[in-house]
């Protein structure tokens, strides 16, 4: 019973390709630790300490996300919308230097000019034409 591969020098151990594996179970205990610590915040939301776990939580995984190279939440300012299907069309808000698809009834449109980054951004336009 002894054992060839070993004999013959053969490491029985996986290979390590990539650190996918490990990277995934480094995120997953990130993410949980984040959404206990939430949980925990949410249940006692007047408690310090556990809002400062919650946020030095979520700041972990957040870095991990970033590092990893993982998709940003928010599309960088100025991104052009495609067209979804022919009845729609593009419209750039020239304040936000954003554009966006908008369908023939508008609302996306009127929903960008009621949203509050757009409203904040008018604000700060007509307080600087003021001056």
């Amino acid at each position: 019973g002894e054992d060839t591969n070993a004999a013959a020098g053969v490491d029985n151990a996986p290979a390590a390709v990539d650190n996918a594996p490990a990277a995934v179970d480094i995120e997953g205990r990130l993410n949980s630790a984040c959404a206990s610590a939430k949980k925990a915040h949410k249940a006692d939301p007047d408690n310090a300490d556990l809002l400062a776990r919650y946020e030095a939580a979520k700041a972990a995984f957040s870095s991990f996300q970033q590092r990893k190279g993982g998709k940003k939440r928010k599309d960088p300012p100025g991104k052009i919308a495609k067209p979804m299907d022919a009845d729609t069309e593009l419209w750039t808000c020239e304040l936000c230097q954003t554009t966006i698809s908008i369908r023939a009834d508008g609302n996306a449109k009127q929903q960008h000019l009621e949203g509050k980054k757009h409203l904040k951004k008018a604000t700060a336009a007509e307080a600087t034409a003021a001056a």
